[in-house]
C-alpha cells in the first residue's frame, strides 16, 4: 500500500495527537520530563523568555496598560461567564457543599440565615469535628459560631448574659 504524503500542517496535527495520547497515558511521566528538561535547559529557556521581552517591550508594555485599565472587553466577558462556575469549584473545595446541595439548603430556607432568619444565607456552615454539613448562615452568625468555637456551653452562657442584661 503506498503511502500518503501528507501537508506540514497535516503532520503537525497528527505529531499534537500522538504527544496528548502519550501524555494522558501517563500524565506524571510527562511532568518529570518537563522537570528534567527545564533543570537540564534552565539558562537557554531563561535567555529566550529575555530576548523575546526585549524584541517584544512595547507590545507587552501596551498590554499591560490594557491590563491596568481595565482589561479587554473579551476577557471581562470571559471572566463574568466564567464567574459562576469557579464559585461552585471554591465552595465546594471549601466546605463541601456542591452547587445542588447549596442550591437545595439555599431554597429550603428562603434564602435566610438558619439562625437569625433575617439576612441572606452567604455562608455554608459544618462540623469541624465530622464535616458534617449543616445549613446556610449569615455572615455574622456563622463568625459568631466560629468566635465560640461552637461550644454549647458557651453559646448557653452567652445566652443567659445576655438575658440577664437585657431583663434586669
Amino acid at each position: 500500500m503506498p503511502r500518503v504524503k501528507l501537508t506540514a500542517e497535516e503532520r503537525t496535527t497528527r505529531h499534537a495527537a500522538r504527544e496528548l495520547a502519550r501524555y494522558y497515558a501517563n500524565p506524571e511521566k510527562h511532568h518529570i520530563r518537563r522537570k528534567e528538561y527545564y533543570a537540564a535547559n534552565r539558562e537557554k529557556l531563561l535567555a529566550g523568555n529575555r530576548a523575546y521581552r526585549a524584541a517584544n517591550r512595547e507590545k507587552i508594555l501596551a498590554q499591560r496598560r490594557a491590563s491596568w485599565a481595565g482589561g479587554s472587553d473579551i476577557a471581562r466577558e470571559r471572566y463574568a461567564a466564567e464567574r459562576p462556575a469557579r464559585l461552585a469549584a471554591s465552595r465546594r473545595k471549601l466546605t463541601g457543599f456542591a452547587q445542588a446541595d447549596w442550591d437545595a439548603a439555599f431554597l429550603s430556607q428562603d434564602g435566610l440565615c438558619a439562625i437569625c432568619r433575617e439576612n441572606a444565607a452567604q455562608a455554608a456552615d459544618h462540623n469541624h469535628a465530622t464535616g458534617q454539613k449543616r445549613g446556610l448562615l449569615c455572615t455574622s452568625c456563622n463568625t459568631g459560631l466560629g468566635h465560640f468555637r461552637e461550644l454549647p456551653g458557651r453559646l448557653e452562657a452567652a445566652i443567659t448574659y445576655v438575658r440577664k442584661w437585657n431583663n434586669g
